[in-house]
């Protein structure tokens, strides 16, 4: 069940159904939300520019600039469906922001229990900050699973500005003897003479 009403100078939606409930607040262009994303990227990654079409460019004046917010609830029946290989112990909460006037957009997805098999993955979560005005952006992802022997912790962080992405990976497995990680990358993307995409990655200082 999907609802709208006027409110200011957008919209308010809200979204009621088995799988799950929320809202989108603000002011929307549904089908211009590629055309954003591809902007925002664009100004963080310029060597990703040219793969926004002229048409893209020209359906830019329709602004974005809302809220939304999502819980997915625990249905078992839907994921079977799709085949899923995960199911939701607890219900997931995904929230976030497009602003196309400042060129920013993000997302938070909070998964506190998930299954796989007999294996419970916990405290999983994932937070992306595009920030086009400024030409930088950010992730942070986090999630543990449960071993009997110690709980693994999975961390990747990753910071991106200026056609360069720099990302780090820990892991940290607990047990008495320690068991620990990370690895950096550095990601320079470019283009070449002929105007080919292309990607110089290095490994930084890692550690076993």
């Amino acid at each position: 069940d999907i609802t709208a009403r006027q409110k200011d100078a957008g919209k308010y939606y809200t979204i009621n159904s088995e799988i799950g409930n929320g809202y989108i607040d603000g002011t929307t262009n549904f089908a211009g939300l590629t055309t954003s994303f591809k902007h925002i990227v664009g100004n963080i990654f310029p060597s990703l520019a040219d793969f926004i079409p002229a048409n893209d460019k020209a359906k830019s004046n329709s602004l974005n600039d809302f809220v939304f917010f999502l819980q997915i609830a625990e249905n078992e029946e839907l994921l079977k469906f799709f085949n899923a290989p995960l199911k939701i112990a607890h219900p997931i909460k995904i929230s976030g922001r497009v602003d196309d006037l400042d060129g920013r957009a993000t997302i938070g997805i909070d998964a506190p229990y998930l299954v796989q098999g007999k294996k419970l993955i916990e405290k999983t979560s994932l937070s992306i900050d595009l920030d086009g005005d400024n030409d930088m952006m950010s992730i942070n992802a986090v999630s543990q699973l449960d071993h009997k022997n110690g709980n693994i912790l999975l961390v990747f962080n990753g910071t991106g500005a200026n056609d360069r992405f720099d990302s780090d990976i820990n892991w940290q497995y607990d047990r008495k003897r320690n068991f620990s990680g990370s690895i950096n990358l550095s990601t320079l993307l470019k283009r070449n003479d002929d105007n080919r995409f292309a990607a110089d990655i290095d490994i930084n200082p890692t550690t076993f």
